[in-house]
């Protein structure tokens, strides 16, 4: 078994490669879509930098019918 005193000095030096490393995996760009013009202009605003969210109904077209 691994004394106490020689963990507190090997958990730094494993644990840092690991933070550093976890650091670099990115989730990749939200795919979102919004059903209406006026909430795609919305979530636009809120994914500025991020990504660009698909509009589900153009905005030539009714969404009542």
């Amino acid at each position: 078994m691994m004394s106490p005193k020689k963990f507190k000095t090997l958990f730094p030096a494993l644990a840092l490669p690991v933070i550093l490393w976890s650091g670099t995996l990115q989730a990749e760009v939200p795919r979102v879509v919004a059903d209406i013009a006026p909430v795609h202009s919305l979530v636009s605003m809120v994914m500025k930098g991020v990504g660009e969210p698909k509009l589900l109904v153009p905005q030539n077209v009714s969404p009542h019918h």
